[in-house]
């Protein structure tokens, strides 16, 4: 390998390219991985219901909560007003900014998938106005701590408390009443008020009984309740799969990159090495070195021209990663995550893709003739 740096370099510099594509895509994707794992657990246990046809931007009337409460399995409905963060219209890795209005005695049960527990402060009492509790993107957003005071859409409000990191839709949402939740969305559109003391809903959450069936309790909800849109916890994960399936399909194209690109290179460099030490080869045969011995040997040098384009690519992917993350995440962004799957399948798999590449060159350079190797040279 050292006889001829430059041509060992080139090779592993093709491997390098590869791994860092490898490195850099799948920590995109691992990264929405995390984000789709955490959806899975928050929408494993509930039923979602919005407005029909609103497309998440209608009103779901109060008379279709007090309907669903009456029917056979729910446990309780969560009452949710949801409405953006910011006014600014910018592009959101993964789920958006948001607030949630809702009533603490309905989350403080914990019982949606995913724990919510607090690094700091507590929710506010039921009858407190004017409290928020901000999920862990958020506080690093806000760069807050409990009893600051932060302006949310335009409304002073307290820090009571900051949640823990969850990987999921929390994180990302600032918890307020849910009556000034009611008077920021009145506040966004006037025309509410002629709809006078009604009580104004965005979407509900449905808790079932112990041991209840979700989807048939789904089922009872859609066909009791005219008017709202129901969506039962398979079909919230049968949409958390399909998002899943395409960023891990990103992982297999960036390795097919990878695959392609070091093959070739590890394959060329073998063939050129085993041709350029026939006589090498011969002498070694000649004094009794094995078949086993030559192919052990030239399957390890293309191994570790894998292992090493697969730690330098790792190496540059992360620190590529880790910049980016780095100048995102003030901006409440993260889009990376090297997670040790990732980290490690990477070098193994660089090694491994070493090793394959190498052994029909290897297997050429172990079955030469002595003789002929010798009279060739």
């Amino acid at each position: 390998m050292f006889r001829r740096k430059g041509r060992t370099f080139l090779t592993i510099f093709g491997i390098v390219i590869g791994i860092y594509a490898l490195t850099v895509m799948g920590g995109m994707a691992e990264k929405m991985n995390q984000l789709i794992s955490g959806g899975r657990n928050y929408y494993q246990n509930q039923i979602s219901i919005s407005p029909k046809g609103s497309f998440g931007m209608g009103l779901l009337p109060y008379q279709k909560v007090r309907e669903i409460k009456k029917i056979e399995g729910v446990r309780l409905v969560r009452e949710e007003i949801m409405l953006s963060l910011s006014d600014d219209s910018h592009m959101s890795f993964g789920m958006p900014e948001m607030i949630m209005g809702l009533k603490t005695e309905q989350f403080q049960d914990n019982d949606m998938g995913v724990k919510m527990t607090f690094l700091d402060g507590n929710w506010w009492e039921e009858k407190e106005r004017g409290k928020v509790v901000l999920g862990s993107d958020l506080v690093n957003k806000f760069k807050a701590e409990v009893g600051d005071k932060i302006t949310i859409q335009k409304k002073e409000f307290e820090v009571v408390g900051l949640l823990d990191k969850t990987t999921t839709a929390p994180d990302k949402i600032a918890f307020i009443n849910i009556t000034n939740a009611r008077d920021l969305l009145i506040a966004n559109s006037p025309f509410l008020k002629t709809l006078g003391d009604q009580k104004l809903l965005t979407e509900a959450s449905v808790l079932g009984e112990e041991d209840v069936d979700m989807e048939k309790l789904a089922q009872r909800i859609e066909k009791k309740v005219k008017d709202i849109a129901v969506t039962s916890p398979q079909q919230m994960l049968d949409t958390f799969d399909q998002a899943s399936l395409i960023f891990n399909l990103i992982i297999i194209g960036s390795a097919l990159i990878a695959l392609i690109v070091g093959s070739l290179s590890v394959i060329n460099t073998m063939i050129m090495s085993v041709s350029e030490r026939v006589k090498e080869i011969g002498i070694k045969k000649a004094v009794g070195a094995r078949t086993r011995h030559i192919l052990i040997e030239y399957l390890a040098e293309a191994g570790v021209i894998g292992l090493a384009g697969g730690l330098i690519g790792l190496s540059l992917g992360s620190l590529t990663v880790l910049l980016v993350n780095y100048f995102t995440r003030d901006l409440g962004v993260v889009i990376f995550a090297i997670t040790p799957r990732l980290a490690i399948g990477a070098v193994v798999f660089a090694t491994v893709l070493g090793i394959v590449a190498g052994i029909y060159p290897a297997w050429r350079a172990a079955k030469l003739d002595p003789v002929k190797a010798l009279r060739g040279e």
